[in-house]
């Protein structure tokens, strides 16, 4: 259900000017934009909880597509899960430890520093209801590549702060501009 649904499903049971929609935040005095240092690397960062449905396996495999597009890059996939040995079992076969990092669990002090190195932040959901982490690179200045799901299509301005593109797609990034 989208926010819109939720809003005129709420109103037609509580009364029309009752119901108000107030969007999730970040706290901007810690996610904040920043003069970034340039690495070698072009370095892709991804927060999620390491499940199935976050389509990890998705944006692992556009790696090697992306590779050949853009030299040196990287991606850090910063927390943990069930999938976890899957992803790296996946990472193994495809021969890109040098290319993908699981980071694991990153204690939230911790967590701007990923997002601060980042060139470009990507998720890749496969049906993303919110996406509190795309609004979290927003504000520290990253652009967005993100699956065209209920929440990120009420976050992302397409063109302006991120592309959307369909989910389970392997060539999520390629299709993306550099």
């Amino acid at each position: 259900v989208q926010t819109g649904q939720l809003e005129e499903m709420y109103s037609e049971r509580f009364g029309d000017g009752k119901v108000f929609h107030i969007p999730l935040g970040v706290e901007r005095d810690y996610f904040e934009p920043y003069e970034a240092k340039r690495s070698e690397r072009f370095e892709l960062v991804t927060v999620a909880n390491l499940r199935t449905a976050k389509g990890l396996d998705y944006l692992i495999r556009a790696i090697p597509e992306v590779a050949k597009v853009t030299k040196n890059v990287h991606l850090t996939i910063v927390g943990e899960g069930p999938e976890r040995k899957n992803l790296e079992d996946l990472i193994d076969r495809l021969h890109l430890r040098d290319k993908v990092e699981l980071a694991g669990y990153v204690a939230r002090d911790d967590l701007k520093g990923y997002y601060e190195r980042a060139d470009l932040f990507c998720l890749s959901s496969m049906n993303e209801v919110f996406g509190k982490v795309l609004i979290e690179a927003m504000a520290c200045g990253k652009p967005i590549v993100s699956t065209n799901g209920p929440g990120p299509r009420q976050i992302v301005d397409e063109g302006r702060n991120g592309v959307l593109v369909p989910p389970m797609n392997p060539c999520l990034l390629y299709t993306s501009p550099s």
